[in-house]
């Protein structure tokens, strides 16, 4: 626990900032001062701490304040001691007691950053929550402290890409001020309005999140907001004096800057209502966020994630969901394979190295999941590709074809799927002894159509699809035209250049 404080000290000491603003009485928390010093430069941290050995649920000792907040002083009385630091470096602590809750930690995270002008943080000494801080810390450009009960792999020092200000040496603070590259639309003016304000996180381009995924940019979505709020005031489920302004923010799917933005449409626009970006990992975080404030957020697109389920609204009791999610898939999964009388198979999984670009990653979690509350079905085989180039196939096609016949397979860039088809009819799993389940499909010119029609053959696909061509009618196509058509008014006014054609689209699960 020394070594750590004295690590973080040394990561803020040329980062300290003059005094600022305390907070007052906005968190339940207490506050100590600095002992005064001529000309100090004064370090603000902000820690989040238990106040009992049992608040994390089992007991872990050594997490309270009462037992392991007195090595901070003697770690900084080390440091004074063996003069690493000067004498006017000073040192300013606030704290909250926190039971390791994800949305209270993100708040009163962002409560000390704002109000309190912290320096550094120190995480709660538990699981779940400091890799959400990690992502607020990055945002702000602020270094963290993990400690305790903080074993998440995602926080190893080796992933610096991610926090970079996880006791990484020294940081500058830098305030957001106009850091969004958003743009904003005022409501329709209205005599006595009601106006609600609604904060998006959405795609500029279809490959901002990885692997195209059509559908998901504002281009070739967003003109249905504007359709469904005339259809509610046309269906007079809202009153005529109820507006909507919007403000958005171009986001890629990185997580410290779609908490930073989100906080900044809270804080400086008085958003009423999130709109939550259409990809993998960042609506759960959004959503402690959105519970923090107490705001609802819509989730849609690829948001998939199964802790975003409907039936979660003990943990997101703020949250609208609109879309499917892959705990229902994996069942069905299941399911299937029990039907069949299928007792063994094999899985294989092509994902990236984060969830960003495809749901393979959070699908493999949910079927561990749903295998385990059942005894009739299991997996004899898994591999893991994230390459098919650098990837060991010849390996991974062998062990198919010596323990399973029914391989499932879950890629999430459907161009390496055919790369891999290939691979299994070259290793001979190419009779009809061999059933696979998996979404197939690739216009790949290498003059081998015949040999993934073989194994194209021997699948079942399992997929959500919803394209023009699966749903080919003239209702749903003219929708989609309008849709694009509306992105370029009122209150998007997307420009022709950008908003100007509509094409036949297909969104993968």
């Amino acid at each position: 626990m020394l070594n750590i404080i004295l690590g973080i000290v040394l990561a803020v000491a040329e980062t300290a900032q003059a005094q600022q603003t305390m907070p007052g009485n906005s968190i339940i928390a207490f506050t100590t001062p600095a002992t005064p010093l001529a000309n100090q430069m004064l370090i603000k941290v902000a820690m989040l701490i238990a106040q009992n050995d049992t608040d994390y649920g089992l007991a872990r000792k050594n997490s309270a304040l009462r037992n392991s907040g007195g090595a901070i002083p003697m770690a900084l009385e080390q440091l004074w001691s063996d003069e690493i630091l000067p004498q006017n470096v000073n040192f300013s602590f606030q704290w909250y007691y926190s039971n390791c809750n994800e949305a209270n930690a993100l708040g009163s995270t962002y409560q000390f950053i704002r109000n309190y002008g912290a320096d550094a943080i120190i995480a709660t000494p538990c699981m779940d929550v400091p890799p959400m801080l990690g992502h607020l810390a990055t945002n702000f450009n602020l270094p963290m402290m993990v400690w305790g009960q903080s074993m998440a792999s995602a926080l190893a020092s080796s992933n610096n890409a991610t926090y970079p200000s996880l006791l990484n040496g020294p940081s500058q603070q830098t305030m957001p001020g106009n850091s969004i590259g958003a743009f904003t639309t005022s409501a329709t003016p209205l005599a006595n309005q009601t106006l609600i304000k609604v904060a998006m996180l959405i795609a500029q381009n279809d490959t901002d999140y990885g692997l195209a995924r059509k559908n998901s940019a504002l281009r070739n979505s967003g003109g249905a907001i504007p359709m469904a709020l005339e259809q509610l005031w046309a269906d007079e489920i809202l009153p005529q004096n109820v507006n909507f302004s919007f403000q958005w923010f171009y986001g890629r799917c990185n997580e410290a800057n779609a908490l930073g933005s989100t906080y900044q449409f809270i804080r400086y626009y008085g958003a009423d209502a999130i709109i939550a970006t259409p990809c993998m990992d960042v609506p759960p975080m959004l959503g402690h966020l959105a519970t923090n404030f107490n705001l609802p957020m819509m989730v849609w697109g690829q948001s998939m994630a199964s802790a975003l389920a409907s039936s979660n609204n003990a943990t997101y009791p703020s949250l609208l969901n609109v879309v499917p999610n892959y705990k229902y898939m994996a069942s069905g999964v299941v399911g299937l394979l029990q039907y069949f009388n299928w007792t063994q198979f094999a899985f294989v999984i092509q994902s990236d190295t984060s969830a960003v670009s495809g749901g393979c990653n959070l699908f493999a979690r949910d079927l561990d999941r749903a295998l385990s509350i059942q005894s009739k079905t299991s997996i004899t085989y898994k591999a893991r590709i994230f390459n098919i180039k650098s990837s060991d196939t010849d390996t991974i096609v062998s062990g198919l074809m010596q323990r399973a016949r029914i391989v499932l397979l879950c890629f999430d860039d459907l161009s390496q799927l055919r790369t891999f088809a290939l691979n299994l009819f070259d290793g001979g799993l190419k009779t009809k002894s061999i059933c696979l389940d998996y979404h197939f499909g690739s216009k790949a010119q290498d003059g081998r159509d015949a040999d993934a029609e073989v194994i194209g053959r021997l699948a079942f696909f399992w997929h959500y699809d919803i394209t023009l061509s699966a749903l080919s009618n003239r209702n749903y196509y003219g929708f989609y035209e309008r849709v694009v058509n509306r992105t370029r008014d009122w209150p998007f006014y997307c420009p022709e250049s950008e908003c100007g054609s509509v094409t036949n689209v297909m969104i993968d699960f």
